[in-house]
């Protein structure tokens, strides 16, 4: 009997791989983004977003730009958003004409310097019920992502087949995919991860100008794109660094200097950090050690990918460039950008589970750890204590504990079922028991009592995990490889 079981699961495997390698008709390739863009739009909706936390960075620049305001658009130069995702969000809102019935603030009430922007546009977001509208553009960040993960998918064998709609579907129904519009309202993030990953794909065609241009664009929507560009850099080939940086370069000024210029400043900032100079209240093990500073939290994780990629095109050479390796080192990048956070926020693992998932399909398959990582992240910040704020209504831990509850009934069925067929599948216990003993004990992120684990645990339990799940291509790479130079192999698709 046991046999029997393994036989059919075995086939029900073989048959669905199949389906996964069958090519597909650009229309049905259509169809599934038109899907994966709904259940995306269709999750996010139905866990009460887009949330409004947070907007403040990003939403004010918005309305000043589609209102032609771009000298207010950054009204101070503290904590903001850089400046591409207001822009384009910005120009949606004036294709859509959000707020038109009603009379945006003139220079006058906006004030000297801009000094009462803030408070004459969200009198008058108010008045025109602007809010909503504008926070639903944030859907669209998905298009970014979308046309990211397909370009790269179709410089491998993965695109252009069913592995090409399966991936977009299993990234839309991730909750920690849709966190950046849930949790608080980072849309940004999403944005920018889509444009490095379509940065990924031009270098694997060797269009390493376009490669460079759309890392620039990703860095003036948040700049933790810098970690793809230092690996990009490193795996260049011979003769390819000066275009790649150049573009770079020259991209963020074209977005930049405009607004720099028109802002008398204030946007400065904003194009060079970002958000990433916020204070923080939380206690990963950095702050706990006392370790935390511009030089650990900033310059660490730039030098320590750069040490690593370096350290891996010496032992690999061009082979490299092979797409499970380029996304394994973009995963280790952002897993170091979490291992030196100063806080840790569900949203702050979107491009890392992005990532995974991306990995996981160019290498052919996608693991049961790969899941389970995912499901973790999902409880420790669970996204259902937002949904009831982004809603309004009284806190119940109703909802907060049925997902808890779901999550822990489909591994135990999995564990059970495994049992009853001589099974083991040792990192699901595992994973079970950190899992009942957080649960028993409220050790989650968010939720009553709130008398969570400390931050620095999870942050633990999560970055050592994906480390080891990234790292896997690279060791296999680097035990397989005999030394020997190849020539380089770029994709014409």
């Amino acid at each position: 009997m046991t046999g029997r079981s393994h036989d059919f699961d075995r086939h029900i495997v073989s048959e669905f791989k199949d389906w996964l390698d069958q090519p597909l008709a650009q229309w049905k390739c259509v169809m599934g983004w038109i899907f994966s863009l709904a259940a995306f739009m269709g999750v996010v909706a139905i866990l009460g977003g887009p949330t409004d936390s947070d907007s403040s960075i990003s939403i004010y620049s918005t309305w000043a730009i589609a209102h032609g305001s771009f000298s207010c658009a950054y009204p101070h130069a503290n904590t903001l958003a850089a400046p591409l995702y207001p822009l384009l969000s910005g120009g949606v809102a004036a294709i859509l004409r959000i707020g038109a019935h009603t009379a945006f603030p003139t220079a006058a009430q906006l004030g000297l310097h801009c000094s009462n922007a803030i408070t004459a546009i969200s009198k008058w977001s108010f008045q025109a019920h602007a809010w909503s509208r504008t926070l639903q553009i944030g859907d669209l960040s998905w298009l970014a992502l979308m046309g990211g993960v397909v370009a790269l998918l179709r410089t491998t064998n993965r695109g252009h087949r069913g592995w090409e709609p399966f991936t977009l579907a299993l990234l839309a129904l991730s909750l920690p995919v849709s966190m950046p519009l849930i949790e608080d309202f980072h849309p940004q993030d999403i944005l920018a991860f889509g444009l490095a990953l379509g940065a990924l794909a031009y270098a694997r065609r060797d269009s390493w100008s376009w490669a460079g241009v759309l890392i620039g664009f990703a860095f003036t929507s948040q700049q933790f794109a810098v970690l793809t560009a230092v690996v990009l850099f490193v795996v260049a080939p011979k003769g390819r660094h000066l275009r790649f940086v150049c573009a770079v370069v020259a991209t963020v000024a074209a977005v930049g200097i405009p607004m720099a210029v028109l802002t008398s400043g204030r946007a400065l900032r904003a194009v060079l950090v970002g958000t990433g100079l916020s204070p923080s209240l939380g206690n990963t093990w950095l702050v706990e050690t006392g370790l935390r500073g511009a030089v650990m939290t900033d310059a660490a994780p730039i030098l320590v990918m750069f040490v690593i990629a370096y350290w891996v095109v010496r032992r690999l050479g061009v082979s490299v460039l092979a797409t499970d390796t380029l996304v394994s080192l973009i995963a280790v990048s952002l897993c170091l950008r979490l291992v030196f956070a100063t806080n840790l926020w569900g949203y702050y693992f979107m491009p890392l589970s992005v990532a995974l998932i991306v990995l996981d399909v160019v290498t052919g398959r996608i693991r049961g750890t790969t899941i389970a990582w995912l499901a973790m992240v999902t409880l420790v910040f669970n996204p259902i204590i937002f949904y009831q704020f982004a809603t309004g209504r009284t806190y119940d831990s109703g909802p907060f504990r049925a997902i808890q509850i779901l999550f822990l009934a489909v591994a135990l069925s999995i564990i059970l079922w495994d049992a009853a067929h001589r099974r083991i599948r040792q990192y699901l216990i595992a994973w079970f028991v950190v899992a009942v003993v957080a649960f028993a004990v409220d050790g989650w992120m968010y939720g009553p009592p709130h008398t969570p684990f400390p931050l620095w645990f999870w942050q633990v339990v999560l970055i050592s995990t994906a480390l080891m799940l990234v790292g896997g291509p690279i060791r296999t790479k680097l035990r397989d490889h005999d030394g020997k130079g190849v020539s380089v192999q770029f994709t014409q698709r």
